[in-house]
């Protein structure tokens, strides 16, 4: 008996020493840090030891929430000091950060602000992911996800996968929804994003909100008259026209509604259906 506990002791002591010397090197890292911040050239990035998320969370020794408020810590003083260059360590810190805590929110959001133009959109989802399963009452991380993914990638599938994670959380504001709306409809969905707007029109309590989904019904009446004119065109010659220029020519179209003149339609190959760039 007295041996187990004097055993047990000995572990506590060697745990307490362990996470001291770890503190010790973070800190002494950080000077180190601060020391070469102050004298290096604005073009070249700081070398700095950053260990794997999996390595801090192995050696947190219970002190996980502690080490995550150093290290989120860290990561701003290292965005004020290195700024947004290639081989920047943002998306490591973040990894570290939030594997230490997953429930932080904070650098989930900054993760997709700054990593699909400064780094990497595939460590942003990697790290959005772990952010829904961690807090899935956040309709803001896979919104912020989504909205990279259409305006600086221009990928509509995923930019639509996200927005409807986004859009089927209960918090989420009615601009969520309608954006569900309008990336189902640039994706070629007609029959979908009538739905989404017809439900938009008819719960929402906005005046603005109900004209502006009533706005998008009718539009869409006209590009499913469009697809229609399209569906004659290879009924005719046996495959679909490159563009909606093609169908006019043949006169099998008057003219483009003047209301469309902004969208850039894309004519699938296979199916006829139009999606918009």
């Amino acid at each position: 008996m007295a041996s187990s506990i004097k055993k047990n002791s000995t572990v506590k002591i060697l745990t307490i020493i362990l996470f001291f010397i770890f503190v010790f090197a973070s800190v002494f890292s950080q000077v180190k840090y601060n020391d070469l911040a102050a004298a290096k050239k604005k073009k070249h990035l700081l070398q700095v030891f950053l260990p794997p998320a999996t390595l801090v969370d192995t050696f947190s020794f219970g002190f996980k929430n502690f080490l995550a408020d150093i290290f989120w810590i860290q990561s701003i003083q290292y965005l004020a000091v290195e700024g947004l260059m290639p081989g920047s360590l943002m998306g490591q810190y973040f990894d570290v950060v939030t594997q230490l805590d997953p429930k932080f929110e904070y650098p989930y959001l900054l993760a997709d602000i700054i990593l699909p133009k400064f780094g990497s959109i595939d460590d942003a989802r990697r790290l959005t992911d772990r952010g829904i399963g961690a807090i899935p009452e956040s309709w803001q991380l896979p919104y912020y996800l989504a909205v990279q993914y259409h305006s600086l990638k221009k990928d509509y599938a995923n930019a639509l996968k996200y927005i409807k994670v986004a859009a089927d959380n209960p918090q989420s504001p009615p601009l969520v929804k309608a954006l569900l709306a309008s990336y189902t409809l640039k994706s070629g969905n007609l029959i979908n994003a009538k739905y989404l707007f017809q439900i938009i029109y008819d719960t929402s309590e906005n005046e603005y909100t109900k004209e502006l989904a009533k706005s998008w019904i009718r539009q869409i009446g006209r590009i499913e008259l469009l697809e229609a004119a399209v569906a004659t065109y290879q009924s005719r010659f046996g495959y679909y026209p490159k563009t909606l220029r093609d169908v006019v020519a043949l006169g099998i179209l008057k003219e483009i509604p003047s209301e469309l003149g902004n969208f850039n339609f894309v004519v699938d190959q296979q199916t006829g259906a139009l999606s918009i760039k």
